[in-house]
């Protein structure tokens, strides 16, 4: 179940894997038009504990009623941050070609 919901972006909960922090989203193109996504997600924790991620499909887009899964890494985060994480979608973009 997803934790951040914006328009077509998804995301679900961050969780540590490998020594890293991986953010799994999914983008579901829902109109009628190749689209191109961008997303910035913030993730927050405990003792204001705070890291964001870039999503951006720019290279081939998503086509019109596909869903594109992918995971972002936050760069440079290390163990020290909370388990307990929450994930916000703090800005996000659409553009149909």
């Amino acid at each position: 179940m997803g934790t951040a919901e914006k328009g077509d972006v998804l995301v679900y909960e961050p969780r540590w894997e490998n020594g890293e922090l991986r953010i799994p989203v999914t983008v579901t193109n829902h109109g009628g038009r190749r689209a191109f996504y961008k997303a910035a997600i913030q993730i927050s924790g405990s003792n204001d504990y705070r890291a964001t991620v870039r999503l951006d499909t720019s290279t081939t887009g998503v086509y019109p009623g596909t869903t594109w899964p992918t995971q972002l890494v936050a760069d440079g985060v290390k163990r020290s941050a909370p388990d307990k994480l929450k994930a916000v979608i703090t800005s996000s973009s659409r553009d149909e070609r």
